[in-house]
């Protein structure tokens, strides 16, 4: 089964976003939206998981709780690029079921999401 990812970022990188998007092909689709349009995209289809860029987005816990208000069963992971201690403790308090780098490499980034989606499909 392909899943549905939707990513949230500011970024105006477009090489980071399109390596972004090819690492997880494998595994499904990619969305990306931005954090001014990111509720309007998340009610448009089920998604198996939220990626909020922490990196790009001004406030990544109040964007998460969001997503849980709207829909409580929702996935929802982290990536930052300098991930601090508070910023963690905040984010994994909000509820998300992973935190991690923005640098993994392509393969660590597979795993990485190949191991959330496995943990949905053990609960």
């Amino acid at each position: 089964m392909m899943a549905n990812f939707l990513l949230i970022t500011n970024t105006s990188q477009t090489g980071w976003l399109s390596s972004f998007v090819k690492t997880l092909a494998p595994l499904g689709n990619v969305q990306a939206a931005t954090e001014k349009n990111a509720n309007e995209e998340f009610l448009k289809r089920p998604y198996e998981l939220v990626i909020i860029d922490a990196a790009t987005v001004e406030e990544p816990v109040s964007l998460a709780q969001k997503f849980y208000k709207l829909k409580p069963d929702v996935r929802v992971a982290v990536m930052t690029t300098i991930p601090t201690w508070r910023e963690a403790r905040d984010i994994l308090r909000a509820g998300v079921v992973d935190y991690f780098p923005r640098t993994l490499s392509g393969q660590e980034l597979l795993v990485t999401i190949r191991t959330i989606l496995q943990e949905e499909i053990n609960q």
